[in-house]
């Protein structure tokens, strides 16, 4: 009895343990099973987090290039729109005591002086040019008599744009049209002036020759004509070059080409007579007398003048 007792009781601790040993392994396998299934987890949102990144990363890429693209398209729109304009200059200060009057009067030729240019290209056959002058008592001088005189071109000789002028060409014919300092000739110079109008030029065939047509209008005050002819300019050997023109005024051979505007002096016609009469202060009554301030240069026979 004890016996069978102790044998069951054995069978069953033996069973019992048995049991304990075969559901570990399975708890293990349970585990491991669930941590791959979050390991699977994890990597399919990392996947999904990947292909997101490399999307947004393409995308970066293609606004990337895409600015590049503008940045490189907007750097040559601007290099294109610098090219088209193109500013040169000149700029003098200096003084000098050249004058008569010596160093009592030194401060006359004071000269402060800046000449800026400028170009706009338009397209590939016309561009259009300014020049602003800023020019202070640039061209003061001293008469023999001690009278200061000065240049008057301009009252707007300080910093404005004085001068615009055209330049093109159509075909094998250039043009030049607008306000601008002009010269014809070299240093038997024919015309050398600030001019309104228009020269035409073409290239003679065969030849370093360039023909030229102009009519032309001296700006500065006191001029009252043009000037319009022809010329021929150009290399005609080894070292020499020639510049000719014919050229006409269109006013008369009697009439008068202005008047003098640095000059005071006044011409008065006293009971037929011619009289000269410079710097006058005062009044010219009928009758040839005169009352107030002068100095008179008699050119004929005077009449009599009451100071």
């Amino acid at each position: 009895m004890n016996q069978k007792k102790t044998t069951a009781l054995l069978l069953g601790l033996t069973m019992s343990l048995t049991g304990t040993a075969f559901a570990a392994p399975t708890d293990q396998a349970q585990d491991i099973d669930s941590r791959i299934a979050a390991l699977e987890q994890q990597q399919s949102n990392l996947e999904k987090e990947i292909k997101e990144l490399r999307h947004q990363n393409s995308q970066l890429k293609n606004q990337t290039r895409s600015q590049k693209k503008q940045l490189s398209g907007l750097s040559k729109s601007v290099k294109s729109e610098l090219d088209r304009v193109h500013i040169s200059g000149f700029g003098r200060v200096s003084w000098d005591n050249d004058n008569i009057k010596g160093y009592t009067d030194r401060n006359d030729n004071r000269r402060f002086y800046l000449d800026l240019k400028g170009k706009f290209k338009v397209n590939d056959d016309w561009n259009f040019n300014f020049e602003s002058e800023t020019n202070p008592r640039y061209a003061n001088y001293v008469m023999a008599d001690g009278t200061l005189k000065s240049h008057n071109g301009h009252d707007d000789e300080d910093g404005v744009i004085q001068r615009v002028w055209a330049e093109g060409k159509t075909g094998v014919v250039n043009y030049d049209i607008g306000r601008r300092w002009r010269g014809l000739g070299f240093q038997n110079i024919l015309l050398g002036n600030e001019t309104d109008g228009a020269v035409i030029s073409t290239a003679i065939p065969k030849s370093k020759l360039t023909a030229n047509a102009f009519y032309l209008t001296p700006t500065d005050k006191g001029y009252d004509f043009s000037v319009y002819g022809a010329g021929v300019q150009g290399q005609v050997g080894h070292g020499l070059q020639i510049s000719a023109a014919i050229a006409k005024l269109n006013i008369g051979k009697h009439e008068s080409m202005g008047q003098n505007v640095y000059d005071t002096t006044k011409t008065f016609k006293v009971e037929g007579t011619d009289v000269t009469i410079k710097d006058i202060k005062g009044s010219l009554k009928g009758g040839g007398t005169f009352h107030g301030f002068l100095r008179a240069n008699c050119q004929a026979k005077c009449n009599t003048f009451e100071k």
